[in-house]
C-alpha cells in the first residue's frame, strides 16, 4: 500500500512538473518543435530523482520550484560557456594576436568557474526544505540519471 501511494506521488509530482515545464517553454524558440523530447527527458529526470532522494510530498513541493530555478541557471551558464568557446575557436581560427586570445580565453575559463559556481549556490538553499542526506542524493542521482540516459542511448544505436 506504502508503494502504491509513493508510485502515485511521484506521477502526480511528474506530471505538475512537466505542466509547469511545459508552459515555461513555449515562449522558446524552437522548443516546440522537438516532438516533446525534451519533455519526456525531463519527466524521466524528475521521476528518477524523486525516487532516488526518497522526496515526500511536502518535501517535494518545496524542492522542484527551487531545482528548476537552479536548472534555468545551469541552461544560462552553459550558453555563457558555449559563447565563450566559441569566440575562442573563433579567434584561435583568425589568427587574433596573443592579447585578444588571452581576453577571450580568460573569458571563457571564467564563464566555467561561474558554471560551477551553480550547484554551490543551490546547495545551501536545498539544505533549508530537505535534509543534506537528501540533497546528497540529488546530485549523486543526478550524475546516475546521465549515465543511464548514455547507457540507453548507446544499446539504441546497435
Amino acid at each position: 500500500m506504502k508503494k502504491i501511494i509513493k508510485t502515485a506521488v511521484v506521477i502526480i509530482l511528474v506530471s505538475l512538473a512537466c505542466s509547469f515545464s511545459a508552459s515555461a517553454q513555449k515562449g522558446h524558440k524552437g522548443m516546440d518543435r522537438d516532438d516533446g523530447w525534451q519533455q519526456r527527458m525531463q519527466s524521466e529526470k524528475i521521476a528518477f530523482l524523486t525516487n532516488a532522494m526518497g522526496l515526500t510530498p511536502t518535501e517535494a513541493q518545496n524542492f522542484w520550484p527551487l531545482y528548476n530555478r537552479m536548472e534555468k541557471e545551469r541552461k544560462q551558464s552553459f550558453g555563457r560557456v558555449f559563447s565563450a568557446y566559441k569566440a575562442l575557436s573563433d579567434g584561435v581560427e583568425a589568427g587574433k594576436d596573443p592579447q585578444e586570445l588571452s581576453e577571450l580565453l580568460n573569458r571563457y575559463t571564467d564563464a566555467i568557474k561561474n558554471s560551477h559556481g551553480v550547484e554551490a549556490k543551490y546547495t545551501p538553499i536545498f539544505e533549508k526544505v530537505i535534509p543534506v542526506e537528501k540533497v546528497a542524493r540529488l546530485y549523486i542521482g543526478e550524475e546516475s540519471f546521465r549515465r543511464h540516459q548514455i547507457r540507453k542511448l548507446n544499446s539504441e544505436e546497435r
